[in-house]
């Protein structure tokens, strides 16, 4: 489904070169829940982009059911970035001007599907998520973990196979993170969508079937 072969990720800062990534190795079998456990700065994030295509490797190959990405062209990868992978970040990235569904069906206007069709599905999924009463709100108006919840509809929209999460739970208490957790493993065994969560919480990344370690750009499975 996923295969990484030797990434290798440069940034030039100043006078100096920053070598985040080290010859990454990674393969992840179709419906998988892999976490990549590792501390603040160690690149959770680089490789995470570098895997659902928007940033480009330095060195090395990605490959998205036996595609290479990077060799396609920007407007193709776009395309398979819509179609096949959804992302879930961090800091929700919802646009403000916009109430609860209009954020969740905008990857599927992108994508030019049926709006009738899209706002059934984005109502169907925000009632499974329990948002169905806020639907007409505004971002403003959503605690932390109601804005995580339709940030992962908003993924949900084009029905990915591959699910990418940076740190989904880094903005919540532990309550609203546990409940966000749990939105994804189940997502993962019902839908059998591949996903591939980056954390820096031991506790969380537990949840997944393969556990990996990022430290110093290198990356490591855990047989533990």
């Amino acid at each position: 489904m996923l295969e990484a072969r030797n990434i290798h990720k440069f940034y030039n800062h100043k006078s100096e070169r920053l070598h985040v990534l080290k010859g990454v190795e990674l393969k992840i079998e179709k419906g998988k829940f892999v976490a990549v456990l590792g501390p603040s700065g160690a690149g959770k994030t680089t490789l995470l982009q570098l895997l659902g295509g928007l940033d480009h490797p330095s060195k090395g190959e990605v490959f998205i059911e036996g595609q290479d990405i990077y060799s396609l062209s920007d407007n193709r990868r776009a395309e398979l970035r819509n179609t096949k992978i959804g992302f879930v970040f961090q800091f929700y990235h919802l646009l403000s001007e916009f109430n609860v569904i209009e954020n969740a069906i905008i990857p599927a206007l992108i994508r030019g599907k049926n709006n009738k069709d899209s706002l059934k599905l984005a109502r169907e999924l925000l009632e499974l998520v329990g948002l169905a009463m806020r639907i007409k709100h505004f971002p403003n108006e959503l605690s932390g973990g109601e804005k995580q919840r339709l940030a992962i509809i908003r993924a949900l929209i084009n029905n990915p196979d591959l699910l990418f999460c940076d740190e989904p739970t880094g903005n919540l208490d532990s309550l609203s993170g546990n409940e966000i957790i749990n939105l994804i493993k189940d997502l993962n065994q019902k839908r059998k969508m591949t996903v591939v969560l980056v954390t820096h919480n031991r506790d969380i990344a537990s949840s997944a079937d393969k556990l990996f370690y990022l430290n110093d750009g290198k990356l490591e499975e855990s047989h533990s």
